[in-house]
């Protein structure tokens, strides 16, 4: 994922019609053809793994009733091209991670994905997929 090329950027946000928010609500005012599009999901990903994650993920929000911090990041701006000042205005104030390992350390200490995909789920899945340099 790269910022400035409509792959959906590096900063944790969504945005109407914004083909640089890596959530994207695309016909917003058409609510029998409006979808949303995660572009924060790229080609090296298992799919089935992905999408466990993210129903995971929107379940354990929905449960614990967590509110929605960041704002709709209208289109055609992306966060990377705001100042960091506008993106705290819009709660934008993560990026996603920039690196595997960074990746994989966020997946390791995730509780909802553990309990999601089961604790020796994680450790083999870990240590199978580890990255050597």
């Amino acid at each position: 994922m790269m910022d400035g090329v409509w792959s959906g950027g590096t900063y944790v946000g969504w945005g109407t019609e914004n083909r640089e928010a890596p959530v994207r609500l695309v016909n917003a005012t058409s609510p029998s053809s409006r979808r949303f599009e995660m572009r924060f999901v790229d080609g090296t990903a298992n799919p089935y793994l992905a999408l466990t994650a993210i129903v995971s993920a929107g379940m354990a929000g929905i449960k614990a009733k967590t509110p929605l911090t960041v704002k709709d990041i209208p289109g055609p701006i992306a966060a990377a091209q705001m100042s960091e000042e506008e993106r705290r205005s819009y709660g934008v104030v993560k990026r996603l991670p920039l690196s595997w390992q960074e990746a994989r350390d966020n997946l390791a200490k995730d509780a909802v994905l553990e309990e999601a995909f089961g604790h020796e789920f994680m450790v083999k899945y870990l240590a199978v997929n580890k990255v050597r340099i």
